[in-house]
């Protein structure tokens, strides 16, 4: 781990320094080279017209050009460790509990200002159970500003600009669950005031049936935010071309397998996260814009299914708890149609869980312990739609820094 960080840091450190070398500084590696060059002739020659004075300058302009990575790199990490109990009552009769205890997630953010107008980005993620090993969660570059333009540019692997996701809870919300997508993609942006609006191209793991794989992936989103004393608001809607490329989806119909998909399936999503004063309010829709149509592969059938809806309401109270900063919520999410997303013949077993709930019921508290510390307390209430039922308890000690 230690090593992979440190050729990851080099790598940042010494990539930027090319570039800026094209805009006319030279970069470490071209310093370098220089210095040695000029040491060499002193050694070779005693009629050389190059000065020892003019290799101390060489020494001294990469020195300063190596001093200043250090304002110019920043640094992040996360660190989630869980401890869970879950109950599940069967409609068809029969009953499970279990328990754990995971080092939920590990992640080291990384972020270079190579200029006012270049920034790269890396996020290294480790999730017991769902990434080992550690793998690289978004690694992009940005250019943003350029020629004093409202409009930025980001290529590289991201979580495309569909859908929100904010909670205040420990675990993700349902419209996550549904409409996150992470992919190797490029995004252009335009803020104007409070106005945004993005668009993204990318080429997804699901293609259509009979046809080659191609950057046929896209979407967009628009929206305003509001930023004022005591009062802060984030609204917008976004679109994607195909919405079973999301990673949850996606993921169910690769391992089903058996069926391939007609036609791409469009996804709308709408979001409100209002901050009031030490009161913060979250909406969140999402839908499939068509229903899904899927092809058999042995019989060449094409199978007809229903189109899922998904959202998120959320309510949290922001104050102080013996000095501390402290935060208690609630939130109702639910689903329609969500397993009848995917082909006939999807879903569980009868000692399983649907993929999703149809209702979840939540409240959380959470304050901070020590700086940079905190300990959250969450429960969870599901419902699905063959009547099963499960209750789950989850505690979380963070620390961010």
């Amino acid at each position: 781990m230690k090593r992979l960080f440190t050729t990851l840091l080099c790598t940042l450190a010494l990539s930027p320094a090319l570039a800026l070398g094209a805009q006319g500084e030279l970069s470490n590696y071209d310093l370098l080279e220089r210095i040695k060059h000029l040491e060499s002739q002193l050694q070779t020659t005693t009629m050389s017209k190059i000065s020892p004075a003019e290799v101390r300058s060489e020494r001294h302009k990469m020195g300063t050009l190596l001093s200043n990575w250090s304002e110019r790199i920043t640094l992040r990490g996360l660190v989630e460790i869980e401890a869970a109990y879950e109950k599940i009552n069967f409609d068809k009769g029969g009953k499970d509990d279990s328990s754990d205890l995971t080092l939920a997630t590990v992640e080291l953010e990384i972020d270079a200002e190579l200029s006012d107008t270049v920034t790269s980005h890396v996020l290294l993620l480790w999730e017991e159970d769902e990434t080992e090993p550690i793998e690289v969660d978004e690694a992009f570059i940005l250019l943003d500003g350029i020629a004093d333009a409202p409009v930025w540019i980001k290529a590289g692997k991201m979580y495309v600009p569909f859908g929100n996701f904010t909670s205040n809870m420990i675990s993700d919300p349902l419209t996550l669950e549904i409409g996150e997508t992470n992919a190797s993609a490029v995004t252009v942006g335009f803020n104007l005031g409070g106005a945004y609006a993005l668009a993204y191209a990318f080429n997804g793991d699901i293609d259509k049936a009979g046809k080659d794989s191609h950057i046929d992936n896209f979407g967009a989103q628009i929206g305003y935010i509001v930023v004022r004393d005591g009062f802060n608001l984030d609204a917008g809607i976004s679109y994607i071309n195909n919405l079973i490329d999301s990673d949850g989806w996606g993921d169910e119909f690769e391992d089903f397998g058996g069926y391939e998909l007609k036609d791409y399936i469009g996804g709308f999503g709408a979001h409100a996260v209002v901050e009031v004063g030490d009161f913060n309010f979250i909406a969140e829709f999402i839908c499939a814009l068509d229903k899904p149509k899927y092809i058999d592969d042995e019989t060449g059938a094409v199978e007809k299914r229903d189109a899922a809806k998904v959202w998120n309401l959320e309510a949290g109270y922001n104050f102080e708890l013996l000095g501390k900063d402290a935060i208690v919520a609630l939130a109702y999410q639910g689903t329609h149609d969500a397993d009848s997303m995917l082909p006939q013949g999807y879903g569980a077993e009868d000692d399983e869980l649907e993929f999703l709930p149809e209702q979840r019921y939540m409240a959380t508290v959470g304050a901070e312990i020590f700086p940079y510390t905190s300990l959250a307390l969450e429960y969870a209430h599901d419902e699905y739609k063959n009547d099963d039922r499960a209750d789950i308890i989850t505690m979380q000690l963070a620390l961010e820094f």
